[in-house]
């Protein structure tokens, strides 16, 4: 029996449902929550599965005032809920078009007004450290983010940034957050990015391309110490420097997009999932 968590499901000899972790080396005991969301289990595994091949249309709202209608003026945070699951984005940009939409392939990221540097930023819901995607440095476990996208027209991505930052105010600058580590992809180069402390972002060429049309796997990785590893399709990216985050810093799972002048088309978030490892 296949599963998305692991390599196989099987009923344990106590009847309890086991999985594979994520590395393929051992059972462990998990119990589904949902079908879409998380994965729990007796050992201190927590993940969060978002699938949004499956999720269907989202209610959407503005996140301060649930129920009323999203708004677009840069820096609104307004709110995506689908059954079992939620995401929060921050406005980019001034918006006409207040909301991502979806397609066959997922959460159209680039769907909103198509106009050079207007776009959104994909965040959790919840204001909870330790909870929900928020992770704490030098206390959680460690942990990952991992998100599928497919680009339409890569030349047209101005910031394509997913991994994780600070959990801090949104800004309408990805450099200007206090601290951060992800993978960015602009006009088909992809880099990786670290941000220490407030100082100058340290943007490296990883020598990876992303081209038109191509679906690809990022995978950022956090220790319980704070060292972060970056992946691509499952490779260990081995160009970035060494970053660490802050001891007791509160980080989070993010995806930052913003168009260029030449616009990207679809940006098409599959999935994503986070937890610990």
């Amino acid at each position: 029996m296949s599963s998305e968590f692991g390599a196989s499901v099987r009923l344990g000899n106590s009847k309890r449902l086991q999985g594979r972790n994520y590395a393929n080396t051992n059972w462990q005991d998990v119990i589904w929550v949902n079908s879409n969301d998380e994965v729990a289990s007796s050992n201190g595994i927590r993940r969060y599965r978002r699938d949004y091949t499956k999720s269907g249309r989202p209610v959407i709202s503005t996140a301060i005032s649930p129920g009323g209608v999203a708004t677009g003026t840069a820096g609104d945070l307004n709110l995506l809920m689908w059954p079992g699951f939620s995401k929060e984005y921050l406005i980019k940009g001034t918006q006409t078009i207040k909301a991502p939409s979806m397609t066959t392939v997922g959460l159209d990221l680039g769907s909103l007004d198509q106009t050079a540097d207007d776009g959104l930023e994909l965040i959790p819901t919840t204001t909870t450290a330790g909870s929900s995607s928020k992770y704490v440095i030098g206390t959680s476990p460690a942990f990952y983010y991992e998100a599928k996208v497919k680009v339409e027209d890569v030349s047209g991505s101005d910031d394509l940034c997913i991994g994780f930052r600070k959990d801090e105010a949104g800004q309408a600058n990805v450099d200007d957050y206090n601290d951060g580590a992800w993978l960015q992809m602009r006009s088909g180069d992809v880099y990786s990015e670290t941000i220490v402390g407030n100082a100058a972002t340290v943007s490296t060429d990883t020598t990876k391309d992303w081209a038109d049309g191509e679906t690809h796997t990022v995978r950022i990785e956090v220790s319980a110490a704070g060292v972060v590893t970056y992946k691509l399709d499952g490779q260990t990216l081995t160009a970035p420097p060494a970053y660490t985050f802050t001891s007791a810093l509160t980080v989070m799972p993010y995806i930052f997009f913003l168009q260029d002048t030449d616009i990207a088309g679809k940006v098409e978030l599959i999935y994503d999932e986070d937890g610990y490892l």
